[in-house]
């Protein structure tokens, strides 16, 4: 198995190359229609990193948002940290949040 880091740089590439397309299927009316491929695509995105990644995805009008669970994994969670800390700058601009929920019971803020 390859090493995480390694895997959290592909994983980032890769949805740094498939995020303008995660965007377009949250902008559908019909989010019921284009439901199964935005989950597929952004497993796929997530993919070189976890292996059945749980998220969630949002869109609030102003912010799109894609939120990591660590599903009660501790372990899952400090990969998730992980990969938080190492998103790319551009994740962080133009509106866009992705970040890692720290799961039932904990804080966000620390």
């Amino acid at each position: 198995m390859r090493p995480f880091r390694a895997r959290t740089q592909e994983a980032w590439t890769a949805f740094l190359a498939g995020e303008g397309e995660l965007r377009a299927l949250m902008d559908q009316e019909d989010r019921e229609a284009v439901g199964r491929e935005l989950v597929d695509l952004c497993s796929e995105l997530l993919a070189p990193a976890f292996s059945n990644p749980a998220f969630e995805l949002g869109h609030n009008g102003e912010k799109y948002e894609l939120i990591l669970v660590p599903e009660g994994d501790r372990t899952r969670l400090f990969q998730l940290a992980y990969f938080q800390k190492h998103a790319p700058g551009s994740c962080w601009t133009g509106g866009i949040s992705w970040w890692a929920a720290p799961g039932p019971g904990a804080s966000a803020c620390g």
